[in-house]
């Protein structure tokens, strides 16, 4: 099953990058097999696939031996459903977990394992491997949270699949838009927006499948017409050693610099607001990166 996945992800990719040489939406973005970062790119997607897939089997066999051990087998009602509508209830649940675990990574302590995916300047099929391991090992966790819930292990090798060929095509650089379905369904118009250079864009779209998420969510914003600047403004793009690297050292300086709050503090101190001091929020998603670029520059520099 794992090689009909691997082929059928191959496929996808070359399928995507042949249809970004012969209908692409912007024709003044790159080559992806001309671009400087292009076999960075395909480092990252070996390096993230092993990871995935060894973070997914680890769950998987951790949910089976409690099962085995102590007779978690999640919810009942979740097992008594035909696989069909397992699949589809899964689906659903598991963007949910996405579109906030994504909103998540928009904030202070993790946005330094998500700069990786927005460096790119150039958005395209082969810019979406760009992605930081913690970042993967974060994202891996969905699968076996589904196993885990009392959702058939069956469901997880299709779901894979079809997350895999939506992933692709919403970075794409390929000329496919929806009008109001994309309420529904995000398509690449509505993902460029996402990675949108401009402050003004920041902290919009962050749906994965679904767009309905940022609807009700409140993050939701229509794309304007023509070409989006994607990006991050003021930050260096690094090659891969620098992308991997980078990310820790500036989650140490933050965590480094965070306000240490003492038990008198804390008990004088409304809870609510000691956590949103300490951990940030997506709110104010611009100062964010503005900090942690920064933080990161110093850093450099010395």
């Amino acid at each position: 099953m794992k090689l009909i996945n691997v082929t059928l992800e191959v496929l996808t990719i070359l399928l995507f990058m042949g249809l970004e040489l012969i209908f692409p939406n912007f024709e003044t973005w790159q080559n992806p097999f001309k671009r400087k970062f292009f076999r960075s790119d395909l480092v990252f997607l070996v390096i993230n696939g092993c990871i995935g897939i060894a973070i997914i089997y680890l769950g998987v066999q951790a949910t089976l031996y409690l099962r085995r051990e102590f007779g978690i087998f999640g919810f009942r009602a979740i097992r008594s459903i035909p696989l069909w509508w397992q699949f589809g209830i899964a689906f659903v649940v598991r963007d949910l977990i996405a579109y906030w675990m994504h909103r998540w990574t928009h904030m202070k302590y993790l946005w330094p394992f998500h700069i990786a995916h927005h460096e790119p300047d150039h958005l395209d099929a082969a810019a979406s491997f760009r992605v930081h391991p913690i970042n993967i090992l974060f994202n891996s966790s969905r699968p076996p949270l589904l196993f885990f819930l009392g959702f058939d292990f069956a469901v997880i090798p299709l779901m894979s699949i079809v997350l895999f060929v939506h992933n692709i095509y919403v970075h794409s650089n390929v000329k496919l838009s929806f009008g109001w379905f994309e309420r529904i369904i995000i398509s690449p118009r509505m993902h460029r927006l996402h990675h949108a250079a401009d402050p003004k864009l920041y902290g919009k779209n962050f749906g994965v499948v679904f767009g309905f998420w940022d609807v009700t969510f409140g993050s939701y914003a229509t794309a304007p017409e023509g070409e989006i600047k994607v990006g991050i403004e003021g930050h260096v793009r690094k090659n891969t050693w620098g992308t991997l690297i980078e990310p820790f050292v500036m989650f140490w300086n933050l965590v480094s610099a965070a306000k240490l709050i003492s038990p008198a503090e804390l008990a004088q101190t409304n809870k609510a607001e000691v956590f949103a001091n300490s951990f940030g929020t997506e709110s104010s998603s611009l100062d964010i990166q503005k900090e942690v670029l920064s933080t990161g520059s110093d850093d450099t520099r010395r």
